[in-house]
């Protein structure tokens, strides 16, 4: 297109809009025949649009086919300029000409929109053609395009066509089918209702849109008014203790929202453990079997009687209560999404408590089959109730027993494959496997023998291979071809397959709508509201699919410390980042969505804005932190590397001036070039070249803003201090960085320091306003650091600052992980765990540890973070601002500059 114009009058606006709220269309067959395009949109929908330039609408459409099967009939209701707005449009197939016909008429007009049009059953686009003129009253022609490839969703937009072939676009909008008419939820919300919570009446969640926004910076909470009802619709905790003691069965006791702010995007957890957790089928049904499974936000007496209180409790997270309400198990701060650590955590319980009155019935029943009457079917039935009841030892014990008698039965092979699956003994499970005569057996324990070899496959890591038998099921159907096409789709999307991953999901969701896979599936089809692919964890990068130790009661989600040495941390944090990477290069792993954001395309990264700045800050982290460790696995490292510099050299992703996080772009894009290139003389023009534009752009911002090095609106100690520390690297490495940076950086930061105490504030222009003793230790090494090198300060200021740093790091190292770090009482701490306490505080170490002699801080800070991966291997962050990638980069880099 040539330009965007910018539409002036509501009334000429409105008449651009018309056309695009019309009856989408397909090609009639024959009367009588099914048309599958009007299938395709036969029901109801949310749409909404934009006019541009910020002009925005959008309401609900419902579709119904005529008898005969030649037309179909629109009814739209919703607003227009915040005014009511009603339609109606009919369309139709002309068999004769080919032609589509369009006639749409609504309360603003008395005339109505006639158009003409196309439909291209390959791509799956629908093009509308209608004559007319612009607000300008020039002869142009409307054109509508219409996607139609996803079943959940379609995008539309129009554009104005004029004589001499200049194009304009007009509007933009999209439509996400409710499959849930009354509710007008989108189909993938019925990840919701995998769990029959106990009292449940209509619970509001965070789709319901009940947030408020409570910071300039875009931070959201739950609103008081959905924390009340979610309260109320759960009932009293007397409520769910009677249930529990009349079904001997404990509590499952699901928190997603306490009162207040405490943790970035709450809303998102929430989503992620529903999406990602509460909805896994085993996992739902579990919790259906052995527990009361109650949904409850915390608040009031509620909060305060069971400590649910931050920092002690952070949401989302679940207790486990016995019939006397005492606390089994706490698990709280969830960034771990996959359904089987929790569950051989909730299974491990159960044992503990070895109630068996309190197994389900289809057990007690099947149990009873077994004991009256010990063959080999009830035997297999009896095992497969007990795997479904959190009970393997009772299935280990049918087992034996099966096995003395019935060896070379499929079925024992397959549920000796099944356990050996649930110890994570892939060898064992395709032994097993392997026993079954392939030649004789029947098609069902076939596709079963597929399932099961690709869930070992999966589990173990070997994703082609898992691809390969998941596609198998797939394609031919059975009881397990749902759940297989749920995992191909989520192989070929961590393999970076992602057209494969979205064609697969969506003909999940046309194949089995019924399945309890199709919602998971549909949630990653969706374009958030942030603009990025997917509501669940899954294509956020926060999930992992391979087997990790389970969660405990004593650390939940965080990995055992002891149990492993640095290098079988460094592999699995190693392996997170290869895998994680996009197939742009892209290290995937941001989520903020502050001022000034502009979304990206589904490829992540892409599209300019705040998104842009800090994915390509992130690659940047996480191919640094792949270089530092590249002699662990240096063929894979490398091949990784080669996708990361291509996208890293990519300025069209990146937005400077005002845009928020651009000069962490440009600083980790220099840093990532220095480490993996640190020889000046092998550097190419190109890279010389990018190196010199990242360090003017700097410079440049810096004179600008007369001093500090501003991230976002405000001027910072912490940003002026590491991005200075970049740009002395560069220098030192023989790049031409001006004097004026360290003489302008030395300036702000000893203008921000309290001349008793030695302490950085927060803020450069009000630095006293965020300057509490714990929070501003966070910045000590870092700021003192920065003046080193800036020649302002000596080595032994920096040490200083290291011990004041191991001072008070026990009050700083948990809040600035999970909190609102901001909104905390280490107000103004600063800054994002890794990011401003790990990374720079092992920087200061690394350049005047030696000066500390005896103190051994490369050692304590080398054991902090050795104590701080979570179970499946990642570094979690500032909850999901940045995500796995960035945490788990961070950590790997700390660790490397430890090493000396």
């Amino acid at each position: 297109m040539n330009q965007v114009m910018p539409c002036p009058s509501p009334f000429a606006r409105l008449a651009l809009a018309l056309l695009m709220l019309t009856c989408p269309a397909g090609p009639l067959l024959a009367a009588q025949e099914t048309n599958p395009v009007f299938e395709h949109f036969e029901g109801r929908w949310r749409y909404s649009y934009t006019i541009l330039p910020d002009t925005t609408g959008g309401g609900t459409e419902t579709h119904r086919t005529l008898p005969g099967g030649r037309w179909q009939v629109a009814e739209f209701e919703g607003q227009m300029f915040e005014r009511p707005y009603s339609a109606h449009g009919v369309l139709g197939f002309d068999p004769d000409s080919g032609a589509y016909r369009n006639a749409f008429y609504d309360n603003y007009k008395l005339e109505p929109v006639i158009a003409r049009g196309e439909f291209d059953p390959q791509t799956r686009l629908f093009v509308k053609l209608a004559e007319g003129v612009d607000y300008q009253g020039r002869a142009c022609v409307w054109r509508q395009e219409m996607d139609l490839s996803d079943p959940l969703r379609y995008g539309l937009s129009m554009v104005a066509v004029y004589p001499d072939g200049e194009e304009v676009l007009t509007v933009e909008g999209h439509a996400e089918r409710l499959v849930d008419a009354a509710r007008e939820r989108p189909f993938w919300m019925g990840c919701f209702d995998a769990v029959p919570w106990f009292a449940r009446g209509e619970v509001p969640n965070a789709e319901t849109r009940l947030m408020e926004l409570v910071s300039s910076q875009g931070l959201r909470r739950f609103s008081e008014e959905w924390i009340a009802a979610a309260m109320e619709a759960a009932g009293p905790l007397e409520g769910w203790l009677d249930e529990g003691q009349r079904s001997q069965r404990p509590v499952f006791w699901y928190v997603p929202a306490l009162e207040g702010q405490h943790v970035i995007l709450p809303h998102l957890l929430d989503r992620y453990v529903e999406v990602g957790l509460l909805s896994d089928p085993d996992f739902a049904e579990l919790l259906r079997r052995r527990f009361v499974a109650v949904k409850c936000a915390a608040g009031g007496e509620l909060a305060r009687r069971y400590g649910l209180l931050p920092p002690d409790f952070l949401e989302p997270g679940y207790l486990v209560l016995d019939a006397d309400g005492e606390v089994l198990a706490q698990v709280d701060r969830l960034f771990m999404f996959q359904a089987e650590p929790h569950r051989r955590m909730l299974e491990g319980l159960l044992a503990e408590l070895g109630n068996d009155a309190a197994h389900s019935a289809q057990f007690v029943a099947a149990d009873a089959e077994w004991r009256a009457e010990p063959g080999l079917g009830q035997g297999l039935a009896l095992a497969r109730e007990a795997l479904l009841d959190g009970a393997p030892a009772r299935a280990h014990a049918v087992l034996a027993e099966l096995k003395a008698h019935s060896a070379q039965d499929p079925g024992i092979a397959l549920l000796e494959a099944r356990l050996a699956r649930v110890a994570h003994d892939a060898p064992a499970g395709r032994s097993a496997l392997a026993r079954i005569e392939r030649a004789t057996a029947s098609p069902r324990t076939l596709l079963a023998l597929e399932a099961e070899a690709g869930r070992l496959a999966l589990g173990a890591g070997e994703f082609d291979t898992a691809a390969g038998h998941f596609e198998r099921v797939f394609e031919v159907g059975g009881e397990d071809a749902a759940e297989c096409g749920y995992q191909l789709g989520a192989v070929h999307y961590l393999s970076a397959r992602e057209d494969a991953a979205l064609g697969v999901w969506r003909a999940l969701v046309e194949a089995h709508p019924a399945s309890p896979w199709a919602p998971r599936a549909a949630a990653h089809l969706t374009i958030a509201g942030d603009g990025l692919r997917g509501e669940g964890p899954l294509t956020r990068a926060m999930q992992r699919l391979t087997w990790s130790a389970p969660v405990t009661r004593e650390h939940g989600t965080r990995a055992p410390r002891g149990l492993d040495a640095e290098e079988a941390v460094v592999a699995r944090a190693r392996e997170v980042l290869l895998a994680q990477q996009r197939p742009n290069g892209a290290g995937y792993g941001a989520h903020w969505g502050g001022a000034g954001a502009a979304p990206p395309d589904e490829a992540v990264g892409e599209g300019p804005g705040v998104f842009g700045n800090i994915h390509t800050a992130i690659s940047a982290l996480a191919a640094t932190a792949l270089v530092a460790w590249r002699d662990v696995a240096p063929e894979r490292v490398d091949a990784a590397l080669a996708r990361a510099q291509g996208y890293l050299l990519r300025d069209d992703l990146v937005v400077r001036g005002e845009a928020m996080g651009w000069v962490y772009a440009d600083a980790f894009r220099i840093a990532y070039l220095l480490a993996r290139h640190p020889e000046r003389d092998t550097w190419d023009d190109e890279l010389l070249d990018h190196e010199a534009a990242w360090i003017d752009a700097i410079v440049e911002w810096q004179a600008q803003n007369g001093g500090p090095i501003r991230h976002f609106s405000y001027g910072s100690t912490f940003v002026t201090a590491l991005v200075t520390l970049v740009l002395a690297d560069a220098r030192e490495h023989g790049a031409d960085v001006p004097g004026q940076v360290f003489e302008q950086t030395a300036a702000v930061l000893e203008g921000a320091r309290e001349g008793d105490t030695g302490l950085f504030g927060y803020l450069v222009d009000a630095p006293a306003l965020n300057r509490t003793p714990a929070g501003a230790a966070c910045r000590q090494p870092l700021c003192t650091l920065a003046l080193l090198r800036c020649g302002a300060t000596d080595a032994g200021d920096v040490v200083r600052g290291l011990r004041t740093w191991f001072e008070h790091y026990a009050k700083f190292i948990e809040p600035p992980r999970y909190t609102n770090f901001h909104m905390s009482e280490l107000d103004g701490s600063a800054g994002y765990f890794f990011f401003h306490n790990l990374f720079a505080t092992a920087w200061a170490i690394e350049r005047c540890g030696a000066q500390a002699a005896g103190e051994d801080f490369a050692g304590r800070l080398r054991e902090l973070v050795l104590e701080l991966p979570e179970v499946d291997g990642t570094f979690v962050d500032s909850g999901v601002s940045y995500g796995k990638s960035y945490g788990t980069a961070m950590a790997l880099l700390a660790l490397a500059r430890l090493r000396g």
